[in-house]
């Protein structure tokens, strides 16, 4: 919450594009994201509090697209990888020094 209560910050990072990143909301999380937003301005019609909403693709995504702010800055770590290649790079770092398990199991990643 920002602005003494009055607006709600949501801030996200995605490797995909805009429609993935729309419709994993509304294939996998709608329940939440329309519980948390149901009682905000222009969010599409809920009812009983996660019905409805996020579920309602099309109007979800309009309202996405109307609630964006354009940003000043970017910054990203790893420019280069996407989060499965930091994902899988993470594997391999934490297994070596721990000797959790033998190279060619960690190998698999490369």
């Amino acid at each position: 919450m920002i602005d003494g209560g009055r607006r709600l910050l949501f801030l996200s990072n995605f490797d995909g594009s805009w429609e993935n990143y729309l419709d994993d909301f509304i294939d996998k999380a709608h329940g939440g994201l329309t519980a948390v937003w149901s009682n905000t301005g222009g969010f599409p019609r809920s009812y009983l509090l996660i019905g409805g909403g996020a579920k309602d693709g099309p109007r979800f995504k309009a309202y996405a697209r109307d609630s964006m702010s354009v940003t000043n800055a970017w910054y990203s770590a790893y420019p280069t990888l996407t989060v499965q290649g930091i994902d899988r790079n993470s594997s391999i770092r934490e297994g070596l020094p721990a000797g959790k398990s033998a190279p060619e199991t960690w190998l698999q990643y490369l």
